[in-house]
């Protein structure tokens, strides 16, 4: 009677070894094909949206570490953001939305001539918030629509 017994509970351990084992090779196909799947997502081909970049602060090739005049806006970030878009397929046109009183005119003409190239390539209207003075309105002349609030 013993050996009856062993004999059934080794049956039942293999099946359920058996079973666990198909439930786990399932559910890792499962949770790896989901995986891929999301992985492989992306946006679609059709439409696309308007990037906004932002510039404000006063103009200059250097960030200053004592400003009183608030945040700085350099030719090296704007380029930076400009080959962000210009990278993204999906970035149909562009806003650059404009807070600046100005400040350097070298570094003013070198973010007139980098914008002016994002221009060429989409569609850009300048926003300019609160202000858009010198450089600041310089830097909104490589659009091509200028809005000021």
């Amino acid at each position: 009677m013993e050996s009856w017994i062993c004999e059934k509970m080794k049956g039942l351990f293999r099946k359920t070894w058996f079973i666990v084992l198909v439930t786990a090779i399932v559910t890792v196909g499962a949770v790896s094909g989901i995986w891929l799947a999301i992985s492989r997502m992306s946006a679609p081909t059709y439409g696309g949206y308007v990037a906004v970049i932002k510039l404000s602060g006063n103009i200059a090739y250097q960030k200053s570490p004592i400003s009183i005049l608030g945040a700085t806006l350099t030719p090296e970030d704007v380029e930076e953001l400009v080959e962000e878009v210009e990278a993204d397929p999906y970035a149909r046109a562009v806003v650059l939305y404009i807070n600046s009183p100005g400040g350097s005119a070298s570094a003013s003409e070198e973010i007139y001539n980098i914008l002016r190239r994002l221009s060429e390539a989409r569609p850009v209207v300048a926003y300019i918030s609160e202000y858009g003075t010198s450089g600041g309105y310089y830097i909104s002349l490589a659009a091509d629509e200028i809005i000021a609030s």
